[in-house]
């Protein structure tokens, strides 16, 4: 029964997983003054605070899926800051656009 259980169990973690993967969102708590200096840090480093968080992040998980390649890191990470850069811009065009698209139809 217990096998039979922790197969069960399993089971919903695996689809809890995936659904929360499947939403692209993940939150975390942190206390106030460790929120204070992540904004901190983001505004000296010109950049949303999700942002920089999201980096960070990537980073510690290519250094630990690629350990051996540690040297590449810095280079991949270049790149993905440019297209998480190309994405925002783009992101904001399109909002731009729908704006005046929006006004015209007024």
């Amino acid at each position: 029964m217990k096998k039979i259980a922790s197969n069960v169990s399993k089971q919903i973690r695996d689809e809890a997983l995936g659904a929360v993967a499947k939403r692209g969102v993940i939150q975390f708590r942190l206390d106030p003054n460790n929120i204070k200096l992540l904004y901190k840090l983001a505004g000296q480093n010109r950049k949303p605070v999700g942002r920089m968080v999201r980096e960070w992040v990537l980073e510690k998980l290519t250094q630990k899926e690629f350990p051996k390649k540690n040297q590449d890191t810095n280079s991949i990470m270049r790149v993905m800051e440019s297209l998480t850069d190309s994405y925002e811009t783009l992101t904001s065009r399109v909002s731009k656009l729908e704006a005046k698209q929006n006004k015209r139809k007024k």
